[in-house]
């Protein structure tokens, strides 16, 4: 969970400096958002938690221009 909130940070951070590389990181974003979900809904009882980082995948595929 904490890689999910660490490298989501550092999305926002490329993205408001304008970084060339913010595209390039929101896609490996989305991977390790959609890997915190699953890990969520393994621990059980996360479901908000699941859901948010499944959220953020979203958003960060349409960011990095990959359909979702």
């Amino acid at each position: 969970m904490m890689n999910c909130a660490e490298v989501c940070q550092a999305c926002a951070n490329l993205q408001l400096s304008g970084s060339q590389y913010a595209q390039k990181l929101c896609d490996v974003c989305a991977e390790i958002c959609e890997a915190c979900a699953t890990s969520c809904e393994a621990i059980g009882q996360m479901d908000d938690c699941g859901a948010a980082c499944r959220h953020c995948a979203e958003s960060c595929r349409e960011m990095a221009g990959v359909g979702v």
